[in-house]
């Protein structure tokens, strides 16, 4: 049976703002009556497997992009909801409409990530830099729509090859989510 709504995106384990990102979508598709069903590639090392060619961004990606093809071109809809485009390569090669909702660009994401990364891991995202790219632009481009999630994230996605990206941010619960005091917060830092 195909899926009503096919959303290509990251790992959750990773947690983070991608997580917030995605659950935001997820439960926004289930309030108006959608059945969602996340497509993701497992990061390897957040599945316990520390040796594995899936290691390198680039192998997993298209790995995943072949394997969730043919589920995205019978969904019903489909959307990448994402950090970044990569985790969307299924929705280009589906060759069907599709939407993005994407929080950064390859190269913001490798500037961040690049000091904090021991020198094998630099390596070997640094080796995979290019076909990310590529991917990236093929993902953003072929999209009927681009989300970014702030005024920065759609310059950074428009530099990569997205066309017109739309600002659709991500919901906060400004209930559950409200500044400690002065004093909390002061007392964390310091410990």
């Amino acid at each position: 049976m195909p899926l009503d709504l096919a959303v290509l995106g990251n790992d959750p384990r990773f947690g983070g703002g991608g997580a917030a990102q995605t659950d935001a979508f997820l439960a926004a598709a289930r309030d108006l009556g959608r059945e969602p069903e996340l497509l993701y590639a497992p990061h390897p090392r957040l599945a316990g497997r520390s040796l594995a060619l899936d290691r390198v961004e680039a192998i997993r990606q298209l790995r995943a992009a072949r394997r969730f093809a043919p589920e995205l071109r019978d969904a019903r809809s489909a959307w990448v909801v994402a950090t970044m485009a990569t985790a969307g390569g299924a929705a280009p090669q589906a060759g069907r409409a599709y939407r993005a909702w994407i929080g950064t660009s390859v190269d913001d994401e490798w500037r961040g990530r690049r000091t904090g990364l021991g020198p094998a891991h630099r390596a070997a995202f640094g080796l995979s830099l290019p076909l990310l790219r590529r991917l990236e632009r093929r993902v953003l481009r072929a999209a009927d729509c681009v989300y970014a999630t702030s005024r920065g994230s759609r310059l950074a996605l428009e530099a990569a090859g997205a066309q017109d990206a739309r600002v659709l941010r991500i919901p906060v619960d400004t209930d559950r989510f409200t500044p400690e005091a002065d004093e909390q917060w002061q007392a964390g830092l310091a410990a």
